[in-house]
């Protein structure tokens, strides 16, 4: 009840002043808070969506990407268990091959079979420990893939029914990112989708072919699979490919899950911007019949489809090229607002009764400079207790501001005390970034300055020293990482302290040392490498490669210095290690990118000894080798394709004779640390020396071993048939080698001949019996294998100086 009042005029002006201040404030804070609402909606759904696609995208990316790095292993791995025998695949080779191919099926769940074509046998090997000829496996619609050469070689086909070549119904390829080799001329019944700079090239030249009409197969076709195409080899002609086939339901399954969004659908589409998946909804039906240009990293926009207005957030695949969409229709976030809208109404009606009540109140008290600090107070968050006056609520709320305020200067000191004690990795980190290209800069809104934050002192000139510990490989080996750790940062501890520059532990055999100059100095911080070099061989014995850049000003030089120290420390495999490398230096040697170049001469040269057994022949040719590279300034990476090449061919030649590499270089393994630790050209020609030292001595040990073996066959053949009058053919044809080198091989072996050893077989035997038996001379010389008993008298007296009869009446008369 409203009392009377002595100023009706001036109170209904007043009630009316609040009356209006209230009403127009209520209305403008609901339609703010409503467009905050519909505002905050529409972008937690735009982020809420995109958080998916990005979670999506990785999962799907990291099993892709790992499927394709299995191939490129596989691809390798079977270079290396290939052996044929004659025009076949030889048993042991088509043994290993099978096991290793269904070991690696096991250890990828998607992975759901692996064929192993081989062009040149027309033969396929699978993951279920099966070998068929091409004509014979029930599934081949793989193979135009494999056999086109004009649209890249490694490629993702989607949607492919496994089935014979010729069945309607295929798959959808992609070209994979990778070593590109040539793919399929014509697709069987499905169109080829490119993407990137060579999509429109590619599809000309798809549009002037001949041959059926492509038959697009829809996702959710029965027995459809996702197909990983890999060529073999990886450089040069196709000669058959690896195919991985992957179980579309179960990797998208765990991808995926339940691909319907609470407001939205969601649908995964193809390089053609076809669906992979099957569509879920009218919408994501609607939306793939649209023309629609995605970009590389992904986007957000709204779009209408189907005369809907729908938000439209994706994110394309940085492995196949396939964009992941998810489609939300905004009338459906407007209908989760509606209630919202609502909400705000009611409060509105009711902050406005309310405050007219309170208006009135104080409107007739004259009440506002404390209703002024009284609703100050209440911003503070200190509403009145019941019952509570203004006096009261005043003084309450003076103590707990006061009180509030001495928490929060103890939080405020408490973080302080933590950033103090983490400034340093923080520090650490922030230079770190500046190093790869994405530094801070001075954030003006929030007046943060990073570098007074973190006590970075301005950087004048300064040389980058990247120092490399070039003996890490051998706790990387062992496995055993933690000494290599500590190593580390006791080094960065005592080279900053040394050098008093700012040091960084990068990698796990990396340091980096920002090294400032006077303003007059042109070393470059070659002193100060010296001295690192020589603190770290006589302080922890170890030998460092340090890699020195030109010299640069401020934090925005640390990306260029380190990618030209970076670079620097890339020569270390024609220098060696713990030597010196000045950037200047190396841009003076190396004036550019050298062209691929392999030695095709040199390496059949080595294999050719290596089959000959002829030691002293190997050495030059490592040596030409090595004079090659460094006459050509090759690359690092063509260095390293060249030792591997190389080393790969000295095994192949081992393998293609039908025996076992593992036999040859003593196990499974071995080999392994060592080319793992190989980084520079004088280890690679140490390594290669070694290993064709083991392949030439093996071949001469089994060289050796099987000279004995026809040595015994040879003697023992002798000894059971001297007295068949056998002849040196007989004998040369019972070993299966010819006469001149059965010849050779004995006299080498015995010092005589095979006629003078099989002769003393006889005379010996003939002995024997003129001592042991009553037979006259002419059965004697019958039973050892002569048929003139004068040629025997004779040959018999000139071994022995006695005539048989002579002989037999010595030996009697001395018994």
């Amino acid at each position: 009840m409203i009392p009377s009042m002595r100023k009706p005029s001036l109170y209904v002006k007043i009630v009316l002043l609040a009356l209006g201040i209230i009403l127009c404030s209520v209305v403008l804070i609901s339609t703010v808070t409503y467009s905050i609402a519909v505002n905050n909606n529409f972008d937690n759904a735009k982020s809420y969506n995109r958080y998916i696609l990005d979670q999506q995208k990785s999962l799907i990316d990291k099993e892709l990407s790992a499927v394709r790095d299995l191939a490129v292993n596989m691809t390798m791995t079977q270079s290396y268990m290939f052996a044929k025998w004659g025009d076949d695949l030889a048993v042991g080779s088509l043994i290993d091959l099978t096991r290793y191919l269904e070991q690696q099926k096991s250890l990828y769940p998607y992975i759901e079979s692996i064929y192993l074509y081989y062009a040149d046998l027309q033969q396929v090997l699978t993951s279920s420990s099966t070998a068929q000829p091409l004509g014979e496996f029930a599934d081949r619609s793989w193979l135009p893939y494999v056999e086109d050469r004009a649209e890249g070689g490694v490629q993702w086909v989607v949607n492919r029914v496994k089935g014979p070549e010729g069945q309607e119904a295929a798959g959808e390829a992609e070209p994979a990112p990778g070593p590109m080799l040539p793919a399929a001329p014509k697709l069987p019944a499905a169109s080829m989708a490119l993407s990137g700079p060579a999509a429109s090239s590619a599809q000309a030249a798809t549009a002037g072919r001949q041959g059926p009409p492509a038959v697009p197969v829809e996702p959710d076709a029965a027995g459809a699979v996702i197909t990983h195409v890999q060529p073999i080899p990886l450089l040069g002609e196709p000669k058959g490919a690896l195919i991985i086939n992957l179980d579309r339901s179960l990797l998208f399954a765990d991808a995926l899950g339940d691909r319907n969004a609470a407001f939205g659908e969601s649908l995964v589409l193809g390089a053609d911007n076809r669906a992979v998946l099957p569509l879920t909804g009218g919408l994501s039906r609607a939306y793939v019949e649209l023309a629609h240009v995605y970009q590389d990293g992904g986007g957000q926009a709204h779009v209408n489809i189907g005369g809907e207005n729908t938000i439209e957030s994706y994110a394309v695949s940085d492995v196949t090229d396939w964009k992941y969409v998810l489609l939300t229709p905004e009338k459906a976030l407007l209908n989760q607002v509606e209630n919202i809208k609502w909400v705000v109404l009611m409060v509105a009606l009711f902050y406005i009764a309310a405050a007219t009540l309170v208006a009135l109140f104080l409107s007739r008290r004259i009440y506002r400079p404390l209703r002024t600090a009284i609703e100050h107070l209440k911003g503070w968050g200190k509403a009145p207790a019941a019952g509570e006056d203004e006096a009261s609520y005043i003084q309450s709320a003076y103590e707990h501001m006061t009180s509030r305020h001495a928490r929060l200067v103890e939080k405020k000191e408490s973080i302080e005390r933590v950033l103090q004690r983490n400034k340093s990795a923080f520090k650490e980190k922030y230079l770190l970034d500046w190093l790869r290209g994405y530094g801070f800069r001075h954030d003006r809104e929030a007046d943060v300055d990073y570098d007074a934050f973190l006590e970075v002192r301005p950087l004048g000139r300064f040389a980058l020293l990247l120092i490399e510990i070039d003996e890490a490989g051998q706790w990387t080996a062992r496995g055993d990482r933690m000494p290599l750790h500590l190593l580390r940062y006791r080094m960065a501890e005592e080279i900053g302290a040394m050098s008093g520059g700012e040091v960084l532990v990068k990698d796990e055999d990396q340091l980096v040392l920002v090294h400032e100059l006077e303003k007059e100095a042109t070393d470059a911080g070659a002193e100060a490498a010296q001295r690192i070099r020589s603190y770290a061989a006589s302080a922890h014995g170890i030998s460092v490669t340090i890699g020195v850049s030109a010299i640069h000003e401020g934090l925005p030089g640390l990306e260029t210095a380190y990618r030209e120290a970076e670079r620097a420390v890339q020569q270390k495999i024609y220098v060696g290690k713990g030597e010196i490398l000045l950037y200047a230096a190396i841009v003076a040697w190396d004036s550019g990118e050298a062209p691929y170049y392999y030695p095709y001469e040199l390496e059949k040269q080595l294999i050719d000894r290596l089959k000959q057994g002829d030691r002293a022949g190997v050495p030059p040719i490592l040596d030409g080798l090595v004079r090659v590279i460094r006459d050509k300034k090759l690359s690092e990476t063509n260095i390293r394709h060249l030792f591997y090449q190389f080393s790969g061919e000295m095994i192949k030649s081992v393998t293609a004779t039908g025996e076992s590499i593992d036999v040859v270089l003593g196990g499974p393994t071995h080999g392994i640390e060592d080319i793992s630790s190989v980084h520079t050209l004088q280890e690679m020609q140490a390594y290669l020396t070694r290993l064709a030292e083991r392949i030439m001595t093996y071949y001469a040990d089994k060289a050796a071993r099987i000279h004995e073996e026809t040595m015994e066959r040879v003697i023992r053949f002798m000894e059971e048939h001297y007295n068949r009058n056998i002849s040196l053919d007989a004998i040369a044809e019972h070993v299966q080698l010819s006469v001149s080198y059965v010849g050779r091989l004995f006299k080498d072996k015995t010092g005589r001949t095979l006629n003078e050893y099989l002769m003393d077989l006889k005379i010996n035997a003939a002995k024997r019996l003129l001592i042991s038996t009553d037979l006259v001379v002419e059965e004697i010389c019958r039973e050892v294998g002569y048929n003139t008993v004068s040629y025997f008298t004779k040959l018999f007296k000139s071994k022995t100086g006695y005539t048989p009869g002579g002989f037999r009446r010595m030996h009697h008369s001395e018994g």
